[in-house]
């Protein structure tokens, strides 16, 4: 089939993943126990206590803006424990016993955060996944057709980073080939080179967008798969 979904294994499909809010600038303890202001443009991570099967991670991706809410990203198996509790008090007491060391009554002070992360139902991570076919026509009129773009085209776990950058790479692919221009360069095409004829429809313009697409979305769910699935620390046996 033209549009069927091809779909593939990874080590880190199936996980989920919900955010804790930090404010700004957040602190933290130093060794020496004096109070250390984190920086907006700075990755963290922060293992906790846990051992096993119970083992917990944060991770804060780098903002350019300071003054924005830091979300602190937990991805584990969808039997960790942490999807079992489902109020603030008890969230807040286990958070607390897993990171030790984290000052949580100035990092978060008011209890509707604890609240809101205990009950979030979270994201879960797709298999990497992709159409072929990206783009229908109508069978008798050239200007009228259906084109997939960004997630409904493909869908892999956020391994690699790529999601967002593969998706503005389809949209500016589409565009370029609705203007008619090089894809690669967005010069306009030589009407003269047959590889580069002037496009007339919009079945034409699809018909580009596809061709150049599809290997690299097949390329995307490849280094989807490889790339760093184990990079959440999540246990080899649970793949057994």
């Amino acid at each position: 089939d033209h549009a069927a979904v091809r779909k593939y294994p990874s080590a880190s499909a199936g996980l989920k993943l919900k955010c804790l809010q930090f404010p700004p600038n957040f602190t933290l303890v130093n060794t020496d126990g004096s109070m250390v202001p984190t920086q907006s443009t700075t990755i963290y991570t922060m293992r906790s206590t846990n051992t096993g099967a119970e083992r917990l991670a944060l991770g804060l991706l780098p903002v350019k803006d300071p003054t924005l809410i830091r979300p602190a990203n937990i991805n584990t198996r969808p039997t960790h424990k942490i999807w079992s509790i489902h109020d603030g008090p008890t969230m807040k007491e286990y958070m607390s016993k897993s990171f030790p060391r984290l000052p949580w009554d100035t990092i978060i002070d008011n209890d509707a955060e604890w609240e809101r992360f205990a009950q979030a139902k979270g994201t879960t991570y797709p298999q990497p996944q992709y159409s072929p076919g990206s783009a229908v026509v109508h069978p008798t009129n050239p200007h009228v057709g259906v084109v997939l773009v960004g997630d409904a085209c493909h869908a892999f776990p956020p391994d690699t980073g790529q999601g967002i950058n593969s998706g503005l790479n389809d949209v500016v692919a589409l565009d370029r080939c609705l203007r008619g221009q090089d894809i690669l360069t967005g010069e306009p095409v030589d009407e003269k080179t047959e590889s580069h004829a002037a496009v007339m429809t919009l079945k034409d313009a699809l018909q580009r967008y596809q061709a150049n697409r599809r290997p690299e979305h097949h390329a995307l769910i490849r280094l989807a798969r490889f790339g760093a699935p184990y990079q959440y620390r999540q246990s080899a046996r649970g793949d057994r």
